[in-house]
């Protein structure tokens, strides 16, 4: 019996390998994208802060200095938030280009084993058909010599 060769192995093997690199860039993308959502919390959050510390010194006697550099701050807080927005914005967008890349190669490799599992199968069959052939054969041998005996 010959063994089974899949006339479609080196596009599975490539494919395979596409598959690997697109998980690959989708973990890498998908921790770039991570990272920038947490910088953006971390920003909204000390943005936050501050509101609160300015309403705490709302009912003291400040100066005005003081009260001046803390909405010059609030300023800079939130246009750094909005900036951080937009990162995060382009972060998410490439990390769904990203999954619809990996996507199509997961769907690729599934048609690809698909074809391979059924072209086994016929292999299988093929197979299993030979060896009946030969067992049919060694029979009709064995009935022949018991009849000429």
């Amino acid at each position: 019996m010959k063994n089974f060769a899949f006339r479609l192995q080196t596009p599975f093997n490539v494919i395979t390998w596409k598959e690997k690199l697109a998980k690959q860039e989708f973990k890498e993308k998908q921790s770039a994208y991570d990272r920038e959502v947490e910088i953006l919390c971390n920003s909204s959050q000390n943005l936050s802060d501050l509101s609160d510390q300015a309403r705490d010194f709302m009912g003291c006697r400040v100066s005005i200095d003081n009260m001046v550099v803390l909405k010059d701050y609030q300023e800079v807080l939130s246009n750094r938030v909005r900036c951080q927005q937009v990162v995060v914005d382009q972060a998410y967008s490439m990390l769904e280009e990203t999954r619809l890349h990996l996507s199509q190669a997961v769907k690729e490799k599934k048609t690809l084993e698909k074809l391979k599992d059924k072209r086994y199968e016929q292999f299988l069959q093929e197979c299993m058909r030979q060896d009946q052939i030969v067992i049919d054969e060694a029979a009709v041998i064995g009935f022949n010599r018991e009849s000429k005996s």
